[in-house]
């Protein structure tokens, strides 16, 4: 694959982690807010039927004003326009948050407006774990008299905990990020086995290149007249033509074990004893410059 190939799909694969990483924020942040609009309408709806209840308790007439204010993702406050006891409360809100589904824990508190004050309630514990209580200070609202504020110390868990499809999704985003970053490590590793085969058949090519003179210089001479009366020559040059022989019959078992190259970072690692082969090498093209009349001098 050339680069500029292999640098597009590099760059179509790094695209698209980052498309599916924002889809999934985005497909989380939505699944999100309506589970939280979903839970919000329902405390709303509960708070509602628990007003009604004490405005019943109480005789009061509905004045018009929505009673239920929501300060707060978290907190709420609710107009009741009168005097209610602790105990009363909690039971309307208990059965009421009962019979709307809500299980979630809530920590409530009435406002005293002769100590100008909210005086905490209780905590209530309507999930399935035992959570323990924050007991914070409940802010105090300005606008109302007669008001209680109830506070969802856990709301975000809570929502966390009903997305399911969420972590479906979730998965499905590991297992598809996992497997394009897997794709791009193998396209990574072709790439350098491909630049690794390049550069091993140019040098291939330049061994298979020096043995290949040598043996036609050596025939050249071999066949000159003159060196019939020259039987040390015939057998120096029998001899180099044997040796790279040798030579080229081993590059060639090289290039059939090409497939082995495949598990790169198991290559075999000889020690060779440098000297004897520089002086290989500078013997063998000592001979072919002097056979084209040159002169190498070491």
């Amino acid at each position: 694959m050339r680069k500029p190939a292999m640098r597009f799909v590099i760059f179509l694969g790094v695209i698209s982690i980052i498309g599916i990483i924002a889809l999934q924020v985005y497909f989380f942040q939505i699944t999100f807010n309506n589970e939280e609009r979903k839970l919000d309408q329902k405390i709303q709806v509960a708070l509602w039927e628990v007003v009604e209840q004490i405005y019943a308790l109480n005789q009061i007439n509905y004045s018009g004003i929505n009673p239920v204010v929501q300060v707060s993702s978290d907190y709420f406050v609710v107009n009741v326009n009168d005097f209610i006891d602790a105990d009363v409360l909690e039971h309307y809100l208990v059965k009421t948050f009962e019979k709307q589904n809500i299980q979630l824990d809530f920590e409530y508190g009435i406002y005293d407006c002769q100590a100008e004050q909210m005086l905490y309630g209780n905590y209530v514990n309507l999930g399935q774990k035992e959570n323990k209580p924050t007991k914070i200070e409940l802010p105090k609202h300005e606008e109302f008299i007669y008001y209680f504020g109830i506070y969802f110390p856990w709301r975000k868990q809570y929502i966390l905990g009903n997305i399911n499809s969420i972590y479906i999704l979730s998965g499905i985003l590991v297992f598809v990020v996992l497997f394009l970053g897997y794709a791009l490590v193998v396209i990574l590793q072709q790439k350098r086995f491909s630049e690794l085969q390049k550069d091993v058949v140019n040098n291939l090519t330049h061994e298979f290149k020096t043995p290949l003179s040598s043996i036609v210089l050596s025939t050249d001479v071999l066949s000159e007249n003159e060196i019939s009366k020259e039987p040390d020559r015939i057998k120096m040059y029998a001899a180099i033509i044997k040796t790279q022989a040798n030579a080229l019959l081993g590059h060639i078992e090289k290039v059939l074990g090409m497939s082995e190259l495949e598990n790169i970072g198991k290559l075999n690692k000889e020690i060779i004893n440098l000297h004897e082969y520089l002086a290989q090498i500078t013997e063998q093209e000592i001979w072919r410059t002097n056979n084209k009349n040159g002169n190498i001098s070491v």
